[in-house]
């Protein structure tokens, strides 16, 4: 059962569980849970009005939903709450942390300092060829497309939001437009190699963070080997899955770590953090966010918690001071990029700092499915919610563990104060700003995106304030941290116990990356009737990537055929612009990115400006058809134009999708002949959807001839109230619940509609391929109604969505008369 969430965010259209004013509320909450815990427990009354009101919220969850599906997840909870309660340990006065101290021993500082760098590049480098590898890519037309059409565009010149709308930053499209310079390869490769620069770049997260937080360099360097090592010595596929994630969110992450850092340092240096926090906003675009108001957060605690400092002008002129170095230093940092690379400029900060807060919504995201009363969970949504529960605890206790560190400065005297509470500040902030939408979330990847920092962050101090406890020394720190991070499974966020390699296998595992690594810095032969060279050979031997060089090859030809020199993928699939080496039709890699109505119309204007021949619906290889919602929901303005400019246009199935070639005359209509027995027609509606503020209904669904299994020729809406209009199309490419494609799918996308339909229910004609004229009723009884619409944005969206279709009519009229026209010269 689906949950509807009651909040939306204002201007947004009511997106299922766009939850970022629920984040803002939960992280504000654990703040002042952190802060009331100081009061209750300070007294007996008080701790007993806490258990009494735990034990009401307690029953409450238990008359609402079912106890067991939260209680399955007991280990990972468990482990997060002994985490996060270790934290609590105080550090002794004697015992506290070294920030800056220099290895003890024969060597110098210097030279260890070099000793402990070469041997963190030699683990990032064997991360990079043999430990994790490049992995050999199943094609996935829409991740490794827009990383690799961004990477081509950049390195022909382009700016970054203006000719091509970036989705993350630097991490990916930057790494993979520097592999291509460095192999001069164009396809699989410079994707899988920018992943595992990532995964390489982990290393370095890891050793400054456990550097920073333990004060120990053998610490920090154990800390690399058991990030570094763990891909390689687990033998589980779940450990190594787990692992190799890990390694990949520190890796994105390098610039936080850094600004971490050069912010909670003994010397403050709050330019250098701005430097890194500017960095990190390039390289991966909301994480330099969060992390700039974690280290202002930071800034504001260390100048204004001083106890000779509280409440005094000496406290504000040092909070200006720190805070005017943290921005001097992104300034500095995005100035010099402007001059020297010509970015990012204006359409980069209105697009990340104003549409992505806004607008956007990680669109492979499906609400989670809460445990509700007389609804029975499947083993997946168990796991999954145990996954969330615990993202949401270490969340929650990181925050209230910060707070209680800060407060407890007052009690303390000046010179015996905790040096944990800077660092822990600045995790339990970003972790908690970090925080994705995870009541309303099935999304695995994106609900763990940025927890390997906080977990990591956790661990460290968990081992830093019981090696404070027990006086442990520098070996033995070393050797628990390794051990801890060894059985910490990031991909849960629990513990596990690894079942590791043994030594034959390792190498095994070694040379098998080695080689990935080797082909993919090596030209790739050219491969099928076309001369495909954008696999490596090793991925031209798994069976799904061979079928689709061969699709791709079919499609090309038939595009060749047709004279398409511009092709639209309406949906985001920019992998097939790169392969059929056309120009992109816009700077929006998927029409789902146009969220306002101004930006749609930015959209229109593109197409109509640089005018295609052909349409593409992709289908399978992982394409995504529709985001969260429908595009005649989502993006109704590019939606109406695109079905006005391919209205008529017979659908020409291919195997990578449906494609439209809109500047042909349309094919004839068929022919309806009544008499005889009517055959029978199967149809049915699998999603419909109102949006009132339009007054558009969207259905979509499934009709064959029940006899022949075969599609219908044409099915058109008859007896359509006075002033709503319809757009049918047929034999569309839909997916099934099974993974199949089949060409036998509708959609119907009607305005107008003050109300829903009377009975809900509309009269469709149907005719099938032998000519027969059917009259077919569809139940539109399960139809989800949307919320309002609310903003400035979408006023008049009626007008526009009317506006655009009129263009797309005009564009259709214009482009097929000149191709009669063409017709008839030749």
């Amino acid at each position: 059962m689906i949950v509807l969430p009651h909040w939306r965010a204002a201007g947004l259209p009511y997106l299922l569980g766009y939850g970022k004013n629920v984040e803002s509320a939960a992280v504000a909450a654990a703040l002042l849970a952190g802060a009331l815990t100081q009061l209750f427990v300070g007294s007996r009354r008080g701790l007993g009005a806490g258990a009494l009101l735990a034990a009401f919220g307690f029953t409450l969850v238990a008359a609402r939903c079912p106890v067991a599906p939260l209680l399955a997840g007991w280990p990972q909870l468990v482990a997060i709450a002994i985490l996060a309660a270790v934290l609590g340990i105080g550090a002794t006065e004697a015992a506290a942390m070294a920030e800056g101290a220099g290895v003890r021993g024969l060597l110098p500082a210097a030279l260890g300092m070099g000793l402990d760098a070469a041997l963190v590049t030699a683990l990032a480098l064997a991360v990079l060829c043999v430990t994790v590898g490049p992995p050999l890519l199943f094609i996935d037309v829409f991740h490794h497309g827009e990383v690799l059409s961004t990477a081509v565009d950049l390195l022909r010149g382009g700016r970054p939001f203006e000719t091509l709308l970036w989705p993350h930053g630097l991490h990916d499209t930057g790494l993979a437009a520097l592999w291509i310079r460095a192999t001069g390869k164009v396809g699989t490769s410079p994707v899988a190699l920018a992943k595992a620069s990532c995964c390489a770049l982990g290393v370095v997260s890891a050793y400054v963070l456990a550097r920073r937080l333990l004060g120990s360099r053998s610490a920090a360097l154990s800390a690399s080997l058991a990030v570094a090592l763990a891909p390689l010595l687990f033998a589980q596929r779940q450990a190594v899955d787990s692992a190799e994630w890990a390694l990949g969110d520190l890796g994105i992450l390098v610039f936080v770590a850094l600004g971490f850092a050069a912010v909670t340092s003994r010397r403050r240096l709050y330019l250098v953090a701005g430097l890194c926090c500017g960095l990190a906003y390039l390289f991966r675009l909301e994480t330099g966010v969060y992390a700039s108001l974690a280290a202002l957060g930071v800034i504001a605690y260390r100048e204004l918690a001083r106890a000779d400092r509280l409440a005094s002008r000496a406290a504000v002129r040092a909070l200006s001071g720190g805070v005017f170095r943290f921005a001097a230093g992104i300034a500095l940092l995005l100035v010099g990029a402007r001059l020297c690379l010509g970015w990012p400029g204006a359409a980069w900060f209105a697009y990340t700092l104003g549409d992505l807060p806004r607008y956007h919504r990680d669109a492979v995201g499906i609400p989670l499915a809460w445990p509700r009363r007389g609804v029975a969970l499947s083993p997946a949504d168990s796991a999954f919610l145990a996954t969330v529960l615990a993202r949401l605890l270490l969340t929650l206790l990181l925050l209230v563990q910060a707070l209680r560190a800060v407060l407890a400065h007052r009690r303390e005297r000046p010179r015996a104060k905790s040096p944990r509470a800077a660092p822990l500040l600045f995790v339990a902030l970003f972790a908690g700003l970090a925080t994705k939408s995870a009541l309303d979330r099935s999304d695995p990847y994106h609900l763990l995106q940025w927890t390997a920092l906080p977990l990591l962050a956790a661990a460290c101090l968990a081992v830093a304030a019981w090696r404070d406890r027990r006086s442990w020394g520098a070996g033995r720190t070393a050797l628990a941290l390794f051990a801890l991070l060894l059985v910490v499974d990031f991909g849960s966020l629990g513990f596990q116990l690894p079942d590791l390699r043994s030594a034959p296998a390792m190498v095994g595992v070694a040379r098998q990356h080695w080689r990935s690594f080797d082909e993919h810095v090596t030209p790739n032969p050219p491969v099928g009737a076309c001369a495909d060279r954008m696999f490596t050979p090793g991925e031209t031997r798994i069976g799904a990537n061979r079928r689709f060089l061969a699709d791709e090859c079919a499609v090309e030809g038939l595009l060749r055929s047709h004279g398409v020199r511009r092709l639209v993928v309406a949906d985001s699939a920019p992998w097939y612009d790169v392969r059929f080496r056309l120009p992109p039709a816009s700077r929006y890699l998927a029409l789902q990115r146009a969220y306002t109505p101004v930006r749609q119309l930015e959209l229109v204007a593109a197409l109509r400006a640089r005018p295609a021949q052909a349409l593409l619906l992709p289908l399978g290889y992982n394409a995504i058809r529709s985001f969260d919602l429908p595009d005649a929901l989502r993006v109704p303005v590019a939606d109406a134009y695109l079905r006005s400019r391919r209205k008529g246009v017979a659908v020409t199935p291919t195997p990578l999708g449906d494609l439209f070639f809109w500047n042909e005359p349309p094919a004839p209509p068929p022919v309806a002949r009544p008499g005889g027995e009517l055959p029978r027609i199967e149809i049915s509606a699998e999603l419909v959807t109102y949006q009132p503020a339009t007054g558009v209904l969207f259905a979509r669904g499934w009709a064959t001839e029940a006899a022949t299994r075969r599609p219908l020729a044409e099915l058109v809406p008859r007896n359509l109230p006075p002033g709503v209009s319809a757009s049918l199309e047929i034999g569309l490419g839909l997916g099934t619940a099974t993974g199949v494609w089949r060409q036998t799918g509708w959609e119907l996308v009607s305005r107008g509609w003050r109300a829903l339909p009377a009975g809900r229910a509309l009269t469709l004609q149907a005719v099938t391929a032998g000519g027969a004229a059917v009259p077919v009723r569809l139940d539109l009884s399960a139809v989800r109604r949307l919320g309002a619409l609310r903003g400035g944005e979408w006023d008049g969206l009626g007008a526009a969505i009317d506006r655009a279709a009129a263009w797309g009519r005009a564009d259709r009229a214009a482009a097929a008369g000149s191709w009669l026209a063409g017709l008839r010269e030749r």
